[in-house]
């Protein structure tokens, strides 16, 4: 239903350039494909959120942009500075359920939680396993 509600839209802001350009002095060119991301951007477009606590919107907004954007690779820096050990696996459990993948990069060594590989790299980018 949307991906049609989408073409009738590329095809109203197409017959509004055609018109735009007819009604000035100037020749204008366009992109004939629309670019629904960068509408949702310029539209400043963006999801209520009904929750308070970090945990939940991180969730939350994990989901929106999976489902929405596509996205398969999220990276995170720092995170277990705000989530505790609980969440964390949460976290890594529902990422591994929506069946994408997160790098977690942490500036102090931590334990390895439940679903989750731990690498550590020194300053000469040794890795150590």
């Amino acid at each position: 239903m949307m991906y049609t509600k989408t073409l009738q839209l590329a095809q109203h802001i197409q017959e509004y350039l055609l018109d735009l350009e007819s009604n000035t002095n100037h020749i204008l060119q366009f992109n004939s494909e629309m670019d629904v991301t960068g509408l949702l951007k310029t539209m400043d477009v963006k999801i209520e959120d009904y929750t308070e606590k970090f945990f939940e919107r991180l969730v939350c907004y994990i989901k929106n942009v999976i489902g929405v954007l596509s996205v398969k690779v999220f990276v995170f820096i720092n995170l277990r500075s705000y989530l505790t050990d609980n969440q964390m696996e949460e976290l890594i459990q529902e990422i591994t359920y929506q069946e994408v993948h997160a790098l977690f990069i942490e500036n102090q060594e931590r334990t390895c939680l439940k679903g989750g590989i731990h690498y550590i790299i020194d300053k000469d980018g040794c890795e150590i396993y």
